[in-house]
């Protein structure tokens, strides 16, 4: 499984597991990291067509990921899914739209009845189960540095 890692200077990076090794993350500077993958895009922007995950994970769901494009810009996307109006997407089509917006790298994180977002305090989708409990997620936020 791959792991994201924001850097504090604002650059993220993708590890597989055979290049994950701890002092590597404190040498570059790592502040966060996120373990769900898999990551969307090759290490040319493109987008991947195969993704080494379970087949499940593979399929058109509710989801959630971030693309990079340069320190201290970033891309967060949400797809709503598993509703009459909206079905979620499959990995190559966000891969895809990923690509097409010109991110260098992006990676699928945890999505299904977690895919929520919110600006200005309002929910922003159509969450598959608004009920749920969240346990985790990305705050964006202007000037803290």
């Amino acid at each position: 499984m791959e792991t994201c890692v924001l850097n504090w200077d604002g650059t993220m990076q993708i590890y597989s597991p055979q290049e994950l090794d701890t002092q590597t993350l404190i040498d570059n500077g790592a502040y966060q990291s996120w373990i769900f993958g898999p990551s969307l895009l090759d290490e040319n922007g493109k987008a991947k067509t195969d993704f080494q995950t379970w087949s499940y994970i593979a399929e058109s769901h509710p989801r959630t990921a971030i693309g990079y494009y340069e320190p201290g810009h970033y891309c967060l996307l949400v797809v709503d899914g598993r509703q009459k109006t909206s079905r979620g997407m499959f990995l190559d089509e966000m891969a895809g739209l990923f690509e097409q917006l010109g991110c260098k790298a992006a990676y699928n994180l945890d999505g299904g009845h977690c895919s929520f977002m919110t600006k200005d305090a309002k929910v922003a989708n159509h969450p598959y189960k608004p009920e749920h409990t969240i346990q985790d997620g990305i705050f964006v936020m202007e000037g803290l540095l």
